[in-house]
């Protein structure tokens, strides 16, 4: 048996085996369990402090530095760090390992977990082909919410992948009938992270119902308590009866559209389809209570969506909009993902019919950014896969055949070609890029494609022959080198997580007072301890937050009519164009330096050869690394390198 096709979740015992028979299977296991991790360390690499882990590393600096960094007026008017556990958590960890250190635990740990849970699921939902199942849901699209912005089972340093994972945990203890487990693991979950909590809460909580009516009595009896509570205007639920003011509620749909799904693009919504009658296949051959979380699962979180499309389009109720109930998406994201690996497993071992059906639907998955076509192979997979609807259509086995022959290469060829070409993409000196992330992006519908195919088909009889040995040594060879391409900052992002403190820069900034960093959001913090003025990382949180909102709009503002900004930083959504580099004029930095909350300095990225006016007595500053940001222009991809800045002094500029 080769080492892909054996599964670790079960392992052949015989009382009558000698040691010498037990050994290689034993071998087959850990080879098998060192190829599937190692299969979701590439799938998942680390790519330093980005996206919302900027947030929460941001929040444990600012704890440790409450002169400097804590008195960003982000952290000072915080409004959701107090509900998390993570919190003093990762204050902890920083302090003990230092931020570059502690964000890699952070997020390498929460890793380990989520592999952990994803592959406990598998395994007491799918006893027999865990292994298999698994892989599939690593390498399926983790993406929700609009503009495929979000993704669970994120590799970063922040609490949703803990929270994730731990709900996972859950609904695995759901699937085994330990119920009072099931809960506790909940109430972690939401100790970390209640919103991503709530998608396992709901989905448990509607399974549960299902079974037993009796849990109605439950659930009516919390319903009223939290109706109290509303009433009494207690801490917390008394938001759900205050309604968002119009000029706050403008912000959000400008600056955070992701809130709202009435904004959703139709596009948005293919993958939500593909997911939901993935979920509904699966279900159909399920049993007991894995189909009734599946199906749970689908509910909770249309449920989740409906609600947060109510709010926002009907009812702006401040809890609501916090709760962000969109999100409980991610769920239906993971059961998708499992339901696709079950189907790949049940019809590949079924008729050419089945095979056929499986095959437009490894389409739609591999197809899901491509537009309509994904909901042609859709319509085509549900048409076979139901008999009432296709009794008088034949599928032969080399109709089958062909169909997967042509699948296979309308997606590993254009994947080919677009690899060959980002080979040939030339260096750019001075700086390191992503490799794994990006080489992800590139082969990934192929590597979904073949994770289907090999949980359908299983390899080849002759791999069943490489000696065990042979395999594991394979399979220990491939996690060392996983393990050396999961850690995949760019030049930039290591030296930002280093947050050394810029002595020739500190030099040019004498004054107390916050940073302008025109076009950054954690520069100031990392690289001088100082607050940001303001930046974009800042509007992320201002839905908890309504002095924190006013002030970044009215600050953004000034900011465009003082032609430092494009108005980007408020309509971050409307697709303007990306202005990296900038030439300041002195009318505009007078502007913002007469303001009575003026920053200290103003920091701006410019060409090397950029001549600025002598007005602004700008002093210039290289980075200590070189950063390069990549934007599409029409059919072109524009790229910046921005490593020079223009450092103003606000007291010399009024």
């Amino acid at each position: 048996m080769s080492a892909v096709n054996a599964d670790v979740a079960v392992e052949p015992v015989n009382r009558r085996s000698t040691a010498l028979r037990v050994m290689p299977a034993r071998l087959t296991s850990v080879a098998a369990f060192l190829t599937l991790a190692a299969f979701y360390a590439l799938e998942h690499p680390y790519a330093g402090i980005l996206g919302d882990a900027k947030i929460y590393m941001g929040r444990a600096l600012a704890d440790l530095d409450a002169g400097g960094v804590g008195r960003d007026l982000m952290y000072r008017l915080d409004g959701q760090s107090q509900f998390s556990l993570f919190t003093p958590a990762a204050r902890w960890l920083v302090a003990h390992l230092q931020l570059a250190a502690g964000s890699l635990v952070i997020a390498a740990l929460g890793g380990v977990l989520w592999f952990a849970s994803a592959f406990a699921f598998a395994r007491q939902a799918f006893a027999g082909r865990a292994l298999i199942v698994a892989a599939v849901i690593f390498a399926a699209p983790a993406v929700y919410g609009p503009d495929r912005l979000l993704t669970y089972a994120e590799m970063l340093a922040e609490p949703r992948p803990y929270a994730e994972a731990i709900t996972l945990f859950a609904l695995t203890a759901y699937l085994s009938r330990r119920t009072i487990l099931s809960f506790a693991l909940l109430a972690v979950a939401a100790a970390l992270h209640p919103i991503m909590a709530l998608a396992g809460v709901a989905a448990i909580g509607l399974a549960l119902s299902v079974e037993d009516r009796r849990w109605l009595i439950a659930a009516g009896v919390a319903c009223v308590i939290f109706i109290v509570a509303v009433a009494m205007d207690a801490p917390v639920a008394g938001r759900l009866r205050v309604l968002i003011d119009p000029t706050w509620l403008a912000m959000l749909k400008n600056r955070n559209a992701y809130l709202f799904p009435g904004f959703y693009d139709a596009d948005d919504l293919i993958l939500p389809i593909v997911r939901g009658a993935t979920i509904l296949l699966a279900a159909s051959y399920a049993e007991g209570r894995l189909r009734t979380i599946l199906i749970t699962g689908l509910v909770a979180s249309a449920l989740g969506i409906a609600l947060a499309w109510f709010a926002g389009g009907e009812a702006p109720s401040l809890l609501l909009l916090q709760m962000q109930t969109w999100r409980m998406w991610w769920l239906t994201g993971f059961l998708a993902a499992f339901s696709l690996g079950y189907c790949a497993v049940r019809l590949g071992q079924g008729a050419a019919r089945d095979k056929f059906v499986l095959a437009m639907l490894a389409l739609a998955w591999t197809m899901s950014s491509q537009g309509t076509i994904v909901l042609a192979a859709l319509v085509a997979a549900i048409f076979v896969a139901v008999p009432k609807f296709s009794s008088g259509v034949t599928i032969t086995p080399k109709i089958a055949k062909y169909t997967w022959f042509m699948l296979a290469a309308a997606v590993v060829l254009p994947a080919g070609v677009m690899l060959v070409r980002w080979m040939d993409y030339p260096a750019t000196e001075g700086f390191e890029p992503e490799f794994t992330k990006r080489l992800n992006a590139l082969v990934g519908d192929t590597v979904l494609l073949g994770a289907v195919a090999l949980a359908a088909f299983r390899l080849p009889a002759t791999f069943a022959r490489v000696p065990q040995v042979v395999a594991l040594a394979g399979a220990a060879c491939l996690a060392v080198l996983a393990a050396r391409l999961w850690y995949d900052p760019d030049s930039y992002a290591r030296e930002i997580a280093r947050a050394r403190v810029q002595l020739d820069l500190a030099r040019m900034t004498p004054r107390d007072g916050e940073i302008l960093w025109l076009k950054g959001s954690f520069e100031p913090w990392a690289w001088l301890r100082r607050p940001h003025w303001l930046g974009d990382i800042q509007g992320a949180g201002i839905v908890f937050s309504r002095d924190l909102a006013m002030i970044y709009k009215e600050r953004a503002e000034a900011l465009a009519s003082a032609g430092l900004d494009n108005g980007a930083l408020v309509r971050r959504y409307a697709k303007l164009p990306k202005q990296w580099l900038m030439t300041p004029a002195p009318e505009g930095v007078r502007k913002i330096c007469a303001r009575a909350d003026a920053p200290a300095y103003i920091v701006a990225p410019i060409a090397r050869e950029t001549a600025l006016d002598p007005v602004l007595r700008a002093k210039i500053w290289t980075a200590p690394a070189l950063r390069v940001e990549m934007s599409a222009v029409g059919d072109k991809v524009d790229t910046a390198q921005i490593q020079t800045y223009a450092v103003m002094d606000c007291a010399t500029n009024r």
